[in-house]
């Protein structure tokens, strides 16, 4: 499922919610594009396993306000995540969980 997400009041398209991951990832190209503050960035370095069964080490993590909308509902949580620089089409991944814990799987529309 691709999504759109509010995140630091910037709009971000291209959003992977991935049932097989478990964890959140934002990737070093999109974090770039926030004004965000490098200094909020948390150390944390461990080594991630890719789709394809690549592997890349994390940058540290942020947690960063995330709003889920659609035109029936809202809902902002505190999210983490892990600084990641890699190739991938998406922007973000986010794990499904969230989606569940906070009522919004099936109330937001799916993006192509």
């Amino acid at each position: 499922m691709v999504v759109k997400l509010e995140i630091s009041n910037f709009i971000v398209c291209r959003v992977l919610i991935d049932q097989r991951s478990s964890t959140n990832i934002l990737y070093w190209s999109t974090f770039k594009k926030f004004d965000i503050p490098t200094s909020q960035i948390k150390p944390f370095s461990e080594q991630l396993i890719g789709f394809l069964g690549e592997t890349t080490y994390t940058m540290g993590h942020v947690n960063l306000l995330t709003t889920f909308r659609n035109e029936k509902c809202s809902k902002t949580i505190m999210i983490r995540y892990l600084l990641v620089k890699a190739l991938i089409s998406y922007n973000i991944l986010i794990w499904w969980v969230h989606l569940i814990n906070y009522g919004l799987l099936f109330q937001l529309p799916i993006k192509g």
